[in-house]
C-alpha cells in the first residue's frame, strides 16, 4: 500500500488536494516557471523499478520513507530531496520538485515551502492563491529553513507533541485504513491476514531505528500498528485460525508495553519489536534494563504482562527508595516480595531468600542518606552537638572502626524489618555488630532460641569481634548459676570438638567449669594431628605433655561435685578415678619413649605387610591400638630401660589378652633378631602368667605367622621353642621335612609322621617319604 497505492489514485489523490485547499490550507503559489519541458505522469520512472532515492542515492524506501515523484523530471525520490513546491505546467496548485530541478531551474526565484500539512487560519477560498493573500509574518513562517519547523517534534515538550498531532495533518503519512481497504480486495483472507500480522511486525522492528528522529511520530506508528492487529485478529477469527489470533492478542497486549516505553523518551533504552517482547529472554533484559535505569513502575507493568517474576522489581524499587531515606514508601513496596515471619504455621523461621534480602535491605540502610532535614532542625542539631545521647545515636566506646554509625531513625526501620521478616540470628548479629550484647542476651532469652541460633548469631559474632569477655560478664551477670545457659555451651562444645575446634570449646568448657569434658579436651590436645599428614612421633608428644597434666587437674576438680556450676550427668568417683590412672599411665608410656630415644617405632608395622597408622597408638585409642603400643614398649625398651612392668600394668589395667602382646613383641624382636631379648621376653611371659610349655610356644607360634618366613631365622625360632610338637609345626612352615621328622619320632608322634610323609609326596621329595614309610612300618611291627 506504500508504494502502488499512489499511482493507482492519482486523481483521488488531486481531488482530496483541491479540498484541503478549500478548507482553508492555503499553499503559496508563486509566479510559474515557463519554458521549462516538463515530464507528464505517463513518463514518470515507475515506482517498482526504484529501491532507492534517485537524487541522494542514501534514502531507501520503505513503509516510513515513502516514495514520492518529482513533477518536472519524474524521477522517483525521498521527502529530504523533494521539500520545495513551484507551479508547473500541467498541474494546479503548488506540486513537488526534486532539490536537482530546483537548483537547476527555479534557484533564481525560489519559493520554499513547508509541509503540505500546515493549516492556516484566516484564509479564504479563492481559485488564484498567490503570495499577496500572506501577510509578511505569516509568509516569513512559511519560508523559514527547515531545521527550525514549529511542527516538528519535540522531546522535551509533550504538551506540544500532542497538540502537533491533534492540529496538523501530515499528507505524506502512512496509511493504514487505506492499506487495509486495498488488503480487504484480496479474496483469501487467510492471507490477507497474515500479510497484515507481517506489516505490523515490521513496523515495529523499525520503531528502534527511527525513535530519535523528529521526522517520525513513534505514536502515530504504534496506532498504525494496534489497527493492523486488530483487523488482522478479525480476518483470523473469520477463517477460524485458533493461533494467528492468539498471536495478534500476544501482540496487542505488547503493544501496550511499546507504547510505554517510547513515552518516557530515554535514548537508552531500546525499543523491542513484537516477537522480541514474545520471548522470555528478551523480555527479561528489557525489565532489568528498566530497573537499572529507574524506570520501576514500566519494569513492573512489563513483568506483569510477561509473566515475569516480579520480586526483582519490589526489590529493587524498596532498595532505591532505602538509598534516598525514603523508608515510609520502601516498606510498602517490600510488602510485595517479603514473607512476614509467623504467617506461615509449618515455617517458624524465615525462608533463605528472605533472609537474604533482609540483610541487604539491612545493609543498605546503613549506608542510606539520611531524609533531609529543615532549617531548625539542622539548627537545633548543630547546638546538641556535643550533647549527644544514646537516643541519637548508637555508639559504644571503643567501636571498631568497620562500625559505622546510626541515627535513630535508621536503627528503629533496621528494627522494623529484622522484627517483621528477619530471622533470630540476624537480630542477635544486629545487636553485637554495634556491641549491644547486654540487648542481644535479653533478646536470646525471651525467644527461647535454639543452641545454633545461639552459636551463629551471638557466640560467634562476639568471638570475632572480641566481645567475649564482655559476654561472659552479661551472662553471669544476668544469670550466676548458669541455668539457663549450660544447655547453650554444651551443646556447642560438641559442635566445635566435631569440626577440631578445641581452643573454641575449652575456652566454653572452663567458662561452664565442665571439668570432665574439660579435661578430655585436654586429651585431644595432647594427640590432635592435621588431617592427610604423618602420625605424631612420641618426640612431640612428650612436648605436650602440660596438657596431660592439666587434664589431671581438671579431673581432681571433678571429683569436688561442689565446685562445678553446671549440672553434670551423674558420673561415678570410681569412673573419674580409672581415667586419672589412664591420664597417668599414658604419662608414664610418654615418659619412658622418651628415656629409650628411640627413632623406630611402629616401624615393624610397615614390614609385617600391615597398613600404616592412620593415628598414633596411645591408651585413649581402641584396644587393638593398646594392644600395639603394649609390643611397642617391650620391643624399645633396653637394658638400661626395661618396659615389661609398665606393659604387665598396662595389660591389667585395660583387661588386654597377654598372649596377643606378647606375640606382637616377639614378631618385632624376631624382625631385629635380637635373641637374648626374646628369650627374656617369652620367660617373662611364662613366668607371669605361669602358662604351660605349650602357651608358651603359643606365642612364638603366632609370631612366625604373622613374618614373611624369608626374613627368619629358623634355628632362632626352634631355640626359642619347648615342646617337641611345636618344633614340628614351626619346621613344616619353614619347609624343614627332615627336621619335622627328626622332632615327630623322638616323641612318637605318628600323626605328625604320616603328615610329614604326605608333604613329602606333595613336594616330590622321596628320601623323606621312604623314611616316613619305613619308621610307619617299624612302629606298626613293634605294635
Amino acid at each position: 500500500y506504500m508504494t502502488g497505492g499512489r499511482r493507482g489514485s492519482s486523481q483521488f489523490m488531486e481531488t482530496m488536494q483541491e479540498s484541503i485547499l478549500e478548507v482553508g490550507q492555503v499553499m503559496v503559489r508563486p509566479e510559474a516557471v515557463s519554458g521549462i519541458k516538463i515530464s507528464k505522469r505517463t513518463e514518470w520512472t515507475p515506482d517498482t523499478d526504484v529501491e532507492r532515492c534517485q537524487v541522494c542515492r542514501n534514502i531507501c524506501f520503505g513503509i516510513i520513507n515513502r516514495k514520492h515523484h518529482c513533477r518536472r523530471c519524474g524521477k522517483v525520490v525521498c521527502r529530504d530531496c523533494s521539500p520545495n513546491k513551484y507551479h508547473v505546467d500541467g498541474y494546479q496548485g503548488l506540486v513537488r520538485v526534486c532539490n536537482y530541478c530546483h537548483k537547476n531551474y527555479y534557484s533564481k526565484s525560489p519559493i520554499e515551502t513547508q509541509e503540505s500539512g500546515l493549516k492556516m487560519k484566516g484564509h479564504k477560498k479563492s481559485n488564484s492563491l498567490s503570495s499577496s493573500f500572506l501577510d509578511k509574518e505569516t509568509s516569513d513562517s512559511l519560508f523559514k529553513p527547515r531545521h527550525s519547523y514549529f511542527w516538528e517534534l519535540n522531546k522535551n515538550n509533550r504538551d506540544k507533541n500532542n497538540k502537533l498531532r491533534t492540529d496538523f495533518y501530515f499528507e505524506q503519512a502512512p496509511n493504514p485504513d487505506l492499506c487495509i481497504n486495498i488488503a480487504m480486495l484480496h479474496s483469501d483472507s487467510d492471507k490477507t491476514a497474515k500479510f497484515l500480522l507481517e506489516l505490523a511486525v515490521k513496523l515495529s522492528e523499525k520503531l528502534k531505528d527511527v525513535f530519535d528522529s523528529t521526522d517520525v511520530d513513534c505514536i502515530y506508528v504504534v496506532d498504525m500498528i494496534k489497527k493492523l492487529l486488530n483487523k488482522s485478529k478479525l480476518l483470523f477469527s473469520v477463517t477460524e485460525y485458533a493461533e494467528g489470533v492468539n498471536t495478534c492478542d500476544l501482540y496487542l497486549d505488547r503493544i501496550g508495553v511499546i507504547q510505554s516505553i517510547i513515552s518516557i523518551q530515554d535514548s537508552e533504552i531500546v525499543i523491542p519489536s513484537l516477537p522480541q517482547l514474545s520471548g522470555a529472554e528478551e523480555t527479561r533484559y528489557l525489565r532489568d534494563t528498566l530497573i537499572r535505569y529507574s524506570y520501576w513502575s514500566l519494569a513492573l507493568d512489563i513483568s506483569t504482562k510477561c509473566l515475569l517474576d516480579t520480586h526483582s522489581v519490589w526489590i529493587s524499587w524498596g532498595l532505591s527508595c532505602l538509598k534516598d531515606g525514603r523508608y515510609d514508601v520502601a516498606r510498602e513496596k517490600f510488602k510485595h516480595c517479603l514473607q512476614p515471619v509467623g504467617t506461615i504455621p509449618q515455617q517458624q523461621t524465615p525462608s533463605q531468600s528472605n533472609q537474604s534480602l533482609v540483610s541487604q535491605i539491612v545493609e543498605q540502610i546503613e549506608n542510606s542518606i539520611l531524609p533531609s532535614w529543615n532549617a531548625d532542625e539542622i539548627l537545633l542539631s548543630l547546638r546538641k552537638d556535643n550533647l549527644l545521647s544514646l537516643n541519637s545515636i548508637i555508639d559504644v566506646d571503643n567501636r571498631s572502626s568497620s562500625c559505622v554509625h546510626m541515627n535513630q531513625l535508621q536503627f528503629e526501620e533496621v528494627q522494623y524489618y529484622l522484627r517483621s521478616y528477619g530471622s533470630h540470628r540476624q537480630m542477635l548479629e544486629f545487636f553485637v555488630k554495634y556491641k549491644m550484647v547486654k540487648k542481644a542476651c535479653l533478646y536470646l532469652q525471651a525467644q527461647n532460641s535454639t543452641s545454633e541460633t545461639f552459636r551463629d548469631g551471638l557466640l560467634v559474632p562476639c568471638l570475632k569481634q572480641g566481645l567475649w569477655e564482655e559476654l561472659k560478664k552479661e551472662i553471669t551477670t544476668n544469670d550466676p548459676t548458669l541455668r539457663n545457659w549450660s544447655f547453650f555451651f554444651k551443646e556447642n562444645c560438641d559442635y566445635f570438638i566435631k569440626r577440631s575446634m578445641y581452643n573454641i570449646a575449652y575456652e566454653l568448657q572452663n567458662f561452664i567449669k565442665d571439668h570432665v569434658d574439660a579435661a578430655k579436651t585436654c586429651i585431644l590436645f595432647y594427640q590432635s594431628q592435621k588431617p592427610n599428614e604423618p602420625i605424631v612421633s612420641y618426640k612431640i608428644l612428650h612436648s605436650r605433655l602440660h596438657h596431660l597434666e592439666e587434664a589431671k587437674k581438671h579431673l581432681t576438680q571433678a571429683m569436688d561435685s561442689k565446685t562445678s556450676k553446671v549440672r553434670q550427668e551423674s558420673k561415678p568417683i570410681a569412673d573419674l578415678n580409672s581415667y586419672f590412672e589412664n591420664i597417668k599411665l599414658q604419662i608414664d608410656v610418654t615418659q619412658f619413649f622418651h628415656l629409650c630415644q628411640s627413632k623406630s617405632l611402629f616401624a615393624s608395622n610397615s614390614k609385617l605387610g600391615r597398613p600404616p597408622f592412620t593415628q598414633t597408638p596411645t591408651l585413649f585409642g581402641s584396644p587393638a591400638l593398646k594392644t600395639k603400643l603394649s609390643a611397642e614398649i617391650i620391643v624399645a625398651g633396653n637394658k638400661a630401660v626395661n618396659g615389661i612392668e609398665l606393659v604387665l600394668q598396662i595389660i591389667k589395667t585395660f583387661r588386654l589378652v597377654p598372649c596377643d602382646v606378647f606375640s606382637e613383641a616377639v614378631a618385632g624382636l624376631l624382625l631385629a633378631k635380637r635373641s637374648e631379648e626374646l628369650k627374656e621376653t617369652i620367660q617373662c611371659y611364662a613366668r607371669c602368667y605361669k602358662v604351660t610349655d605349650m602357651e608358651r610356644d603359643l606365642v612364638v607360634i603366632q609370631a612366625v605367622k604373622e613374618i614373611p618366613l624369608g626374613s627368619l631365622d629358623p634355628e632362632l625360632v626352634v631355640s626359642l621353642l619347648v615342646c617337641d610338637k611345636s618344633k614340628v609345626e614351626v619346621n613344616i612352615q619353614f619347609g624343614r621335612l627332615r627336621n619335622a621328622y627328626l622332632a615327630a619320632v623322638k616323641t612318637n608322634m605318628i600323626e605328625e609322621v604320616k603328615r610329614i610323609r604326605e608333604l613329602a609326596v606333595d613336594k616330590g621329595d622321596n628320601a623323606i617319604k621312604e623314611i616316613c614309610e619305613r619308621y610307619l612300618l617299624q612302629h606298626a611291627a613293634k605294635k
